[in-house]
């Protein structure tokens, strides 16, 4: 199980206080995915924090060899942090480095007009969640092509 530590969540406070193992008391339960399973798409515009790489590595994973779109992912120092993440060869992966002020929303949204037929994932903190639902919601996007999760908030 890949879990992204930063400031705030049940989670992160849970994975914390996680010892080394050897306390009988402690039971993990793992279910998913949620959210109505895997993203299927020929086309995807995806961006995601460092907390949805894993989800995003997943998802990317179970696309169609014929898939194309672009993801945008945006970690402290760019690819720096060794998550293993591949895409198909139609799917552009542009790694941002927040250090330079790079932003995957900032990318999402500027891409969003080149992906009408896309459909949208996103993870990662709630008010940008908010931002790109808003945004593709008023380009028409339907509800069904958006899976935009925020995982964390500011």
């Amino acid at each position: 199980m890949d879990i992204f530590i930063h400031e705030g969540g049940r989670t992160i406070d849970w994975a914390q206080g996680i010892n080394d193992g050897t306390d009988p008391r402690i039971c993990v339960g793992l279910s998913g995915p949620v959210g109505g399973g895997l993203m299927q798409a020929d086309r995807v515009l995806m961006a995601s924090d460092e907390t949805g790489f894993p989800a995003a590595a997943r998802i990317l994973e179970g696309l169609p060899v014929k898939a194309t779109g672009g993801v945008f992912l945006e970690a402290k120092h760019r690819t720096d942090c060794r998550y293993p993440i591949d895409a198909l060869k139609g799917v552009k992966i542009t790694w941002l480095a927040r250090e330079r002020s790079e932003d995957f929303l900032a990318s999402a949204l500027q891409a969003l007009p080149q992906h009408t037929e896309s459909k949208i994932w996103l993870a990662g903190e709630r008010e940008d969640a908010r931002i790109l639902r808003d945004a593709a919601k008023a380009s028409g996007r339907v509800k069904e092509d958006l899976r935009i999760s925020g995982f964390w908030r500011r």
